[in-house]
């Protein structure tokens, strides 16, 4: 009886449909966030200014938030397409809300604080 000796098969997929996707926050992605930023502050800055309206409503951070994701959406979505602009508009928001809630507990822990102390 004759035995054949064949190559071993890979049969694991090739490539998953999603590309890789690394953790790390590149120094474009940095610029372009706080590039981002820093003009939202100025266009909103600028508007209120003009309008003569108060800088230091609640409605100054809201716009300067909203402008902010308006470019840094447009920015990424011209540089890099609509699947990465939408993961990082994502990721943006859930940071933005994380370090608003950080702040609104820490602001709690340390009025607790100053009262007991």
């Amino acid at each position: 009886m004759a035995t054949l000796l064949a190559e071993p098969v890979d049969v694991s997929p090739a490539q998953p449909d999603r590309p890789n996707r690394t953790r790390r926050l590149s120094r474009d992605g940095l610029f372009d966030l706080i590039g981002s930023t820093v003009t939202a502050l100025a266009l909103v800055w600028l508007i209120f200014s003009v309008a003569g309206v108060s800088l230091a409503d609640f409605g100054f951070f809201f716009c300067w938030a909203v402008a902010s994701y308006a470019i840094y959406g447009i920015l990424v979505w011209r540089r890099n397409g609509i699947l990465i602009m939408k993961d990082r508009l994502a990721t943006v928001a859930i940071w933005s809300g994380a370090i608003i809630a950080l702040i609104a507990l820490a602001s709690v822990i340390l009025y607790v604080f100053v009262k007991v102390w």
